[in-house]
């Protein structure tokens, strides 16, 4: 799976593992000097000096390697969520488009913001339990040397709790599962809340009843895990009132019956109420992984998909040199989407020149977002061909050389502030752009990208634009891109912005529907569905015509 998961337990393993056994045994050398140190007498003065050496130098190891433990626990916990994060993200940007929206956001965010830390979290438990569980064994032996029956003893409870927390183990997990399930519930409730805020404001009983959905899946979250934690903190109490209750009979009782000298006694209480915390910490190592593997469950899901789901990668030959495409043409394309039932589309058949202005419309639902998807190489065709001056594309070249060509403004499209991927970005040009956007006063280059983005609907559409143009592709596809735009400003891009793209040799894609325009365009599609067709008007609307 993720390589840092592995990566994890071989820190574990490695360097971890022996600075917990130290430690564990400096632990060790300091309840002793204070046993041996109790148990003299006190006029034994060399006694007394030894055990204080003793504890001296064992104290000092102590400190140091408890310092390096836990300074190297802490990077490791960022390293695991960091690796964890960049996999599955690096995983999600390589998988095909059409996967990751199945998948959708709430499900790729609740993963990256709560198992990845939880995972973090957790991993650092493991690793201080793991340490506490060295400590327990340590002092056993010892204790083995000092008093073997009180080993025994100390023993015996140790397997009945390991015992206990494994009978209830199964239940445990599959509730924190449970709890798992309606935290992605949860997230996507959330997600409806919050990108649409203004509906909610606007309409009161739709946003009770969506705030009582994310109540119930906020219940059935606390549900599932204080069941689940419950159980674990009852085997926790059991387990410290047993061993309290050990060390009431050897403190009260045994002495009736002369078994064990005072100084066995005391060496006996002096271990096991040492033990108290490192085994309740230890023992909180089955709690710890059946959360791990809920939470690594739920990764490895989502990695596995977006692998199963990863285009291919970048080679020589998936590198398209097509910088200036003289034809582009669709023979019998196909989509069709994995889950039954999925609006296809097809037979796509279309052929463009460079340098023309296509206009494509077309009724809700009738396949124009899915069209536009396979135009940019977003989707590859499930059936048919694309060529590109005569030459038939592989379905390897779909994802990189030939998806490369385009230039897209969505009409979801998402401005970056930062300027990613730009490099020695002309800042004449981008002036250009912006002054015919009307943004210049508004919006200007830093070293870092665009100086803002919070700007009106239009506005943003238009930076939009901008943006795409400083990609320079030879394809640009808008979506309607005019639908937002005030009167002035679609009079302007059409009659001044379009003519301008075709004499700088673009080859443009628009979706429109807007009629006082259509004799702007070369050629004219519309799409009624799921096939695209001749657009001829014949006099008669646009409405009609659909």
């Amino acid at each position: 799976m993720i390589t840092a998961f592995k990566l994890l337990f071989a820190d574990i393993n490695g360097r971890l593992m022996a600075v917990s056994a130290i430690s564990a045994i400096t632990t060790l050398g300091i309840v002793h000097s204070i046993n041996i140190a109790l148990q003299s007498a006190y006029h034994d003065t060399q006694s007394l000096y030894q055990s204080g050496l003793v504890f001296s130098v064992a104290f000092i190891a102590y400190f140091t390697t408890q310092l390096f433990f836990q300074r190297r626990t802490l990077t490791l916990t960022e390293n695991t969520i960091m690796r964890v994060r960049l996999a599955i993200l690096d995983a999600v940007r390589s998988a095909k488009l059409a996967n990751v929206e199945k998948l959708g956001p709430q499900t790729i965010l609740s993963a990256i913001a709560y198992d990845a830390n939880v995972m973090s979290q957790l991993n650092r438990f493991v690793v201080v339990s793991v340490g506490q569980l060295f400590t327990v064994v340590a002092a056993l032996l010892y204790l083995c040397v000092v008093l073997p029956v009180g080993a025994l003893i100390a023993s015996v409870l140790f397997v009945l709790a390991a015992l206990a927390y494994k009978y209830r183990l199964s239940a445990i997990e599959q509730a924190m599962a449970d709890g798992r399930q309606a935290e992605d519930g949860f997230f996507g409730a959330m997600h409806s809340l919050l990108t649409g805020i203004k509906e909610n404001k606007q309409n009161q009983q739709r946003s009770d009843a969506l705030f009582d959905d994310i109540s119930e899946q906020a219940h059935k979250v606390r549900d599932n895990k204080v069941w689940a934690d419950t159980r674990f903190i009852n085997n926790q109490m059991i387990l410290m009132a047993t061993m309290y209750l050990v060390v009431a009979v050897v403190v009260f009782i045994v002495p009736f019956y002369g078994v064990l000298s005072p100084e066995q006694r005391m060496s006996f209480v002096i271990i096991i109420l040492f033990l108290v915390s490192p085994f309740h910490s230890s023992m909180e190592l089955f709690r710890v992984l059946a959360q791990l593997r809920v939470s690594k469950a739920t990764l490895d899901n989502l990695y596995e998909q977006t692998q199963q789901a990863k285009e291919p990668t970048v080679t020589a030959s998936t590198t398209l040199n097509n910088s200036h495409v003289k034809t582009l043409r669709f023979e019998q394309a196909h989509f069709q989407y994995d889950s039954d039932g999925a609006f296809n589309i097809g037979p796509i058949n279309f052929s463009v020149n460079a340098k023309e202005i296509i206009f494509i419309s077309g009724g809700n639902g009738s396949g124009k977002t899915t069209l536009l998807k396979m135009l940019t190489g977003l989707y590859a065709p499930t059936q048919g061909n694309i060529r590109l001056d005569g030459k038939v594309l592989e379905q390897a070249q779909y994802a990189h050389g030939y998806r490369q060509l385009f230039a897209t403004v969505f009409a979801d499209s998402m401005v970056f502030k930062p300027f990613y991927g730009a490099k020695n970005t002309d800042k004449a040009v981008l002036l250009h752009w912006l002054n015919q956007a009307k943004l210049a006063d508004k919006v200007h280059w830093t070293e870092q990208g665009f100086s803002t983005t919070e700007l009106s609907t239009g506005q943003l559409k238009r930076l939009a634009l901008v943006q795409a143009l400083m990609e320079d592709r030879p394809f640009l596809v808008l979506d309607e891109f005019a639908a937002n735009l005030d009167p002035e400003f679609k009079h302007t891009f059409y009659h001044l912005w379009l003519p301008q793209l075709k004499a700088a040799g673009k080859t443009v894609f628009v979706i429109t529907h807007d009629e006082p325009y259509f004799s702007v365009c070369d050629k004219h599609y519309l799409m009624r569905e799921g096939q695209l067709h001749p657009y001829l008007s014949s006099g008669q609307s646009l409405i009609n015509a659909m």
